[in-house]
């Protein structure tokens, strides 16, 4: 037999049904759930739980004594398939490094458009600052000129 269960089911009862005509309620069970448990555990009680189990597969094993300790030699089985959690299933790994990637290529297109956008605004700027210096200069190429233009008409006159 096999039980399938989804990730969160955490906690699993078994009841047992042992036959006993004569005095059912000295009727033993033996079980161990491989792969949580190591050894068997002998009870009276017609039931076991298990709380808490992490995901993985395991097997449960059973058996029963009767009234008068004769032990039934067959163990009846049963195979438990705990489902794993999303965030270990690999699409779940895939499908995050995607948005890893994702969102340094988002990052690093809206850090370069930035900079693009930066560099073009500072471009204006030197283009502005360069025109008004090209002004001043010429401005100043002028003045210098008359300056100079006066200082040799001076000289000529003077000489």
């Amino acid at each position: 037999t096999i039980i399938e269960l989804p990730y969160n089911h955490y906690d699993i009862t078994f009841n047992f049904i042992g036959v006993e005509h004569k005095n059912p309620e000295k009727v033993m069970y033996e079980f161990k759930l491989e792969g949580l448990q190591d050894s068997f555990k002998l009870t009276n009680e017609a039931h076991v739980k298990y709380h808490k189990i992490k995901d993985g597969d395991f097997w449960f094993y059973f058996t029963s004594y009767n009234s008068e300790g004769v032990k039934n030699p067959e163990y009846k089985r049963v195979h438990i398939i705990i489902g794993q959690p999303f965030y270990v299933k690999w699409w779940f790994i895939l499908l995050c490094l995607a948005f890893c990637i994702w969102l340094v290529a988002f990052i690093i297109n809206r850090r370069t458009k930035i900079l693009k956008e930066d560099n073009l605004l500072l471009e204006q700027k030197v283009n502005e600052k360069t025109a008004d210096i090209t002004k001043i200069n010429k401005i100043l190429e002028e003045k210098n000129f008359d300056i100079t233009s006066s200082i040799d008409y001076a000289k000529h006159i003077l000489c």
